[in-house]
């Protein structure tokens, strides 16, 4: 029998579930390391605006949470718009949601900053 790849499934694999020869695969790379760094971006612009919100004097917290909300709104419009993130939702193997699931999120703390 031919050995098996070690994947997260404890080594199992079912067949021609392997993606490696999928022209598709690099492009999709790429996209998924994009989709990560400008997140990752903004998830610490965003943590940097709590941060500061959460340890400023009182008569300084407006301002600094009105800087909040804007990182949250470009935030939220780059999820409605990346391409990547509504070929994902679309996935007919597995979609997933990261407009949805994270926009939720994201509309929640602007709501607790005020807007």
């Amino acid at each position: 029998a031919a050995p098996r790849s070690a994947g997260r499934g404890g080594g199992r694999t079912c067949p021609g579930s392997s993606f490696a020869d999928d022209p598709r695969l690099a492009e999709v790379k790429k996209s998924t390391r994009k989709l990560d760094a400008v997140l990752g971006d903004y998830a610490e612009e965003l943590r940097d605006w709590l941060d500061d919100a959460y340890n400023a004097p009182v008569e300084k917290k407006p301002a600094i949470c009105d800087k909040a909300i804007s990182v949250l709104k470009r935030y939220r419009a780059y999820l409605s718009k990346d391409q990547f993130v509504k070929a994902v939702a679309k996935n007919v193997l597995q979609p997933i949601d990261i407009e949805g699931v994270l926009g939720e999120t994201l509309d929640d703390v602007a709501k607790q900053l005020g807007a």
